[in-house]
């Protein structure tokens, strides 16, 4: 007899630690009583990790130290889907989770999203050199959604809401066809260390 092969699909569930705390030590990430990122320092993302899903308790600690966390809290992972679980100040230490290419892409366009990162910047913009504006007041933790665009290497411009540019352009980033992406605006407002982005791919 010859058994018939049925293609299931993927059902797991994946995310990935971006550390967003300015003068935050280095962090390691448990779930369940599991190391899963070990020594992750500021700016820094880990790659994406696959997880069953479901709700798993997730402990930032300090580095190299496993006695009291820095922050404990339940995430919920959905099946078939990616996630960026960045950690934040909101009050305490907080895990704001971010659910990762969630749309439908076609290989003929570059999806984009513009998130901040900086609790202590103004609203912000996004904007193109010749001033066409992809997004608009984006506040410290909103969620925004992605932005349809031609595959190409572009600059770009982000200034406060009011009109003026933050720091110098961020130039060359190459925006692939049928491939999302996420620029995360990072660090401290008139401070240090100084207002920064990170330019990152996200797996569908």
């Amino acid at each position: 007899m010859t058994y018939l092969r049925i293609n299931t699909p993927d059902v797991n569930s994946g995310f990935r630690v971006l550390h967003a705390v300015p003068n935050a030590p280095n962090v390691d990430v448990y779930a369940n009583g599991s190391l899963l990122v070990s020594n992750l320092s500021f700016s820094s993302i880990s790659k994406y990790l696959t997880l069953t899903p479901g709700t798993y308790e997730l402990q930032i600690y300090r580095s190299g130290f496993y006695d009291t966390p820095l922050a404990t809290q339940n995430v919920q992972l959905a099946p078939n889907a990616n996630y960026t679980i960045s950690v934040v100040t909101l009050g305490g230490l907080f895990l704001f989770k971010l659910r990762d290419a969630s749309i439908a892409v076609s290989p003929d366009s570059s999806y984009l999203r513009f998130i901040n990162l900086s609790q202590t910047a103004p609203l912000l913009n996004l904007n193109l050199p010749n001033g066409t504006q992809l997004f608009n007041s984006v506040e410290y933790l909103e969620t925004t959604g992605y932005y349809t665009t031609s595959p190409g290497i572009y600059n770009f411009v982000v200034e406060f809401s009011g009109g003026t540019v933050i720091n110098k352009n961020i130039k060359d980033l190459t925006l692939e066809g049928g491939k999302l992406y996420t620029i995360y605006v990072l660090g401290v407002f008139n401070g240090k260390p100084q207002l920064g982005y990170l330019f990152v791919e996200d797996e569908r």
